[in-house]
């Protein structure tokens, strides 16, 4: 992974990364493609604020459904040989929003907890469309208590699945929890930038792109082949 130049712990990625405006704020690109950043990091999965069933993050009908998101958090990979390049992730990201940022406030992927520093990593769970539904939106397993609120967005937002393989194997929806919980991953993504006016700080977006399992935990494994 270290000769990747998109492999996050690299030393080279700080320097390879320019911040490009958006229509609501910035986008990283790669300066040697001249395309969105697509980096790659492995760490351990937060089995704390794991939120990839096909809920989402939505917690409450006070919150529009179609603004939920996956989200999940990445811990340091303690006894693999991970552990040390995820501290350098967690340099690099710094390094990366030092190049935007226009002051120290810099909130939502780096995280700080007792334990050590977390990476947090999100992803929509919908997209606007044309009133037509398709079939991974008409199947979608909602849970029962927000079936009326998806009743009502589901003509006019499609379901974005949660890009989410163990080997070959993709995990379904209804099982992307269970099969994340304290599994040993890696994410591809993107990042994004957002300067809050109002409350004066600077919002960071690591975009989940795609999840692959390397190793689930050992309470899941038999089920993870599972379709």
């Amino acid at each position: 992974l270290l000769k990747l130049p998109t492999y996050l712990a690299s030393p080279v990625i700080p320097s390879t990364i320019i911040w490009m405006r958006e229509t609501l704020g910035h986008v990283a690109i790669d300066r040697n493609t001249n395309r969105e950043f697509s980096g790659v990091v492995v760490g351990h999965v937060d089995p704390q604020k794991l939120n990839c069933s096909p809920d989402g993050n939505h917690v409450s009908d006070k919150v529009e459904l179609e603004k939920a998101k996956f989200h999940l958090q990445l811990t340091r990979p303690l006894e693999t040989g991970f552990a040390e390049d995820f501290d350098r992730a967690v340099e690099n990201v710094e390094k990366i929003q030092a190049k935007i940022a226009s002051s120290p406030n810099r909130r939502n992927i780096i995280l700080k907890e007792i334990e050590g520093k977390f990476l947090r990593f999100t992803t929509n769970m919908f997209e606007k469309r044309i009133p037509r539904i398709d079939d991974e939106t008409a199947r979608w397993p909602i849970s029962e208590k927000y079936s009326d609120a998806f009743e009502g967005i589901k003509h006019n937002y499609q379901v974005l699945p949660l890009c989410l393989y163990h080997g070959n194997t993709f995990i379904e929806p209804k099982d992307a929890n269970k099969e994340l919980k304290q599994a040993l991953v890696e994410i591809y993504f993107s990042l994004k930038h957002y300067y809050m006016k109002k409350d004066h700080f600077n919002s960071f977006q690591a975009v989940i792109q795609q999840i692959n399992i390397l190793k689930a935990d050992e309470s899941t494994t038999k089920s993870v082949y599972k379709r």
